[in-house]
């Protein structure tokens, strides 16, 4: 794996997240963004690892069950 690529993903979601739920004037000033209320940002930020479980969970069973019948249908 690319390590420069990986830690860069990883700095860049830090970030976000940080900018998500600590939105400070200036870079609301700066990026332009609406004032949201800080329940909405937890709300979003739940949503998000929401999306992350029910993506490893089915990567991971999913995966498991489309290989068992392949190789039981294709030997």
């Amino acid at each position: 794996m690319n390590q420069f690529f990986f830690y860069t993903l990883i700095i860049i979601i830090v970030y976000n997240t940080y900018k998500l739920i600590f939105l400070d004037d200036w870079s609301r000033d700066f990026f332009e963004l609406a004032n949201i209320s800080f329940n909405f940002r937890i709300y979003i930020v739940a949503l998000v690892l929401l999306n992350l479980a029910i993506s490893i969970f089915f990567e991971y069973f999913a995966s498991r069950i489309f290989t068992r019948w392949w190789y039981k249908h294709n030997p």
